[in-house]
């Protein structure tokens, strides 16, 4: 068997160089900014709905025994006609 330079000249007569110039992937910061402020966004108004929803809720919840709005009044009459 020959070993040194010309064995390896006879096994990889044409050994070629290559080099792996991937380009650098784009960092997607534009899309990600967007979708953590949609994020946030969407986060702060839906707490911002449920707030509401339970102030009214607890409203309505202690105005239990008040009389609400007056409804249409009749016609005026004399006091003690009705029933008679």
């Amino acid at each position: 068997m020959e070993e040194g330079p010309n064995f390896d000249q006879a096994m990889f007569p044409v050994m070629e160089t290559f080099e792996i110039n991937d380009p650098i992937p784009k960092k997607r910061t534009r899309g990600a900014f967007c979708m953590v402020v949609i994020a946030i966004h969407l986060t702060l108004l839906t707490a911002a709905a449920t707030l509401l929803f339970v102030i009214e809720l607890f409203r309505m919840k202690g105005e239990r025994g008040s009389p609400g709005v007056p409804g249409p009044q009749g016609p005026p009459g004399i006091k003690g006609e009705a029933g008679e």
